[in-house]
């Protein structure tokens, strides 16, 4: 896969965004019933952000991703991006994925350049609309993880995502039923990404592809 410059990135994300028809692609097979169940609760849901920062190495981009702590939640022990509450403390919601970011994984939110955003995404279990955003690292980056929230970070090329071999379909437990249900997922760098993660990630493919 030919390197994609960051100002190319930066164009393509100020066009109209793929949305739905980009997620779908990697949507749980009960994301619908899930959407249709829930549709009372998410006017009034909590608002979170992630970021999808570009590390360029050796000639490719790549992105952390966090595995998460195991805890008393839907969310525990998934793999993720960066991210997560908006705090009244936050300018806005882009605030808070820079922030997130540095509270997480270490990366300074003053560094990494913004690029735009991909569309937001509802999700069902936690009641929480997500807010996803991109961004560039140049250099290095040096990772400090909070260990409260995240058991490990790793670094996944981006072009693993553009390979169709990396792309299988198991059944995972739905957080919000308890129930067994299939779900399309990235197996890329000895992860499983699945749920949200992956649909965020499926729309910035099809931008970029």
């Amino acid at each position: 896969m030919k390197l994609i410059k960051t100002e190319e990135i930066r164009k393509r994300l100020s066009m109209p965004l793929p949305g739905w028809q980009a997620q779908r692609l990697m949507a749980p097979s009960y994301r619908e019933e899930e959407m249709a169940a829930a549709m009372e609760r998410m006017p009034d849901a909590a608002k979170s952000a992630v970021l999808i920062l570009l590390v360029e190495k050796n000639g490719d981009l790549y992105v952390p991703f966090i595995k998460r702590a195991v805890y008393q939640g839907v969310h525990s022990g998934q793999i993720s991006l960066p991210g997560g509450r908006f705090d009244t403390g936050d300018k806005d919601v882009l605030a808070t994925a820079l922030r997130e970011t540095e509270e997480e994984i270490g990366i300074d939110r003053r560094i990494p350049v913004v690029l735009g955003s991909l569309s937001p995404l509802y999700i069902p279990p936690s009641n929480f609309m997500v807010y996803p955003f991109v961004a560039a690292f140049s250099g290095t980056p040096v990772y400090k993880k909070d260990d409260n929230e995240v058991r490990e970070i790793v670094e996944i090329p981006l072009k693993a995502f553009f390979e169709k071999d990396n792309i299988s379909e198991k059944t995972f437990e739905s957080s919000s039923s308890g129930k067994q249900k299939n779900a399309p997922y990235f197996n890329v760098g000895g992860l499983e990404i699945w749920g949200a993660t992956a649909m965020i990630i499926s729309e910035f493919i099809e931008i970029i592809r």
